[in-house]
């Protein structure tokens, strides 16, 4: 429930607000459903291309959330004091942590080969810009 107030005295039509959330959903998601098997439990995985800047911005809001695990300093963030992102660059250290953050894993070993196989997409780029997480096995 939002609480908004005016003084009557206002006129609203030239009043601009703007309010930014951001709850849950650090990063972009488009997720893919693996069907259970004999063998294995079902998996609901996400493939992305991201953005370094969508991954600072993320920084930032855990940042303004009072996360005491990450520092920003001199234009640096740091989680537990190692640096993770920086004006120019962002690493992958900090897609995990974000990722870790809402809940999801990385994509490695069996299940990442698994995931390719089951969904014919290539998951083996380790890089920023495309990647692949697990939200825990149903």
């Amino acid at each position: 429930m939002w609480d908004v107030a005016s003084d009557w005295a206002s006129d609203l039509d030239k009043v601009t607000v703007e309010i930014l959330v951001q709850e849950g959903a650090l990063l972009p998601q488009d997720f893919v459903t693996i069907p259970a098997t004999e063998t294995r439990k079902a998996m609901i995985i996400t493939r992305n291309v991201l953005l370094e800047s969508w991954l600072f911005d993320a920084l930032v809001w855990c940042y303004a959330e009072g996360d005491s695990q990450l520092q920003v300093k001199n234009g640096r963030a740091y989680v537990n004091g190692t640096q993770v992102a920086n004006a120019a660059s962002v690493s992958p250290d900090a897609l995990n942590y974000l990722y870790g953050k809402m809940g999801y894993k990385v994509l490695a070993g069996e299940d990442l080969k698994y995931a390719e196989a089951a969904t014919r997409l290539d998951f083996s780029d380790n890089g920023l810009n495309q990647v692949s997480v697990k939200i825990e096995e149903e």
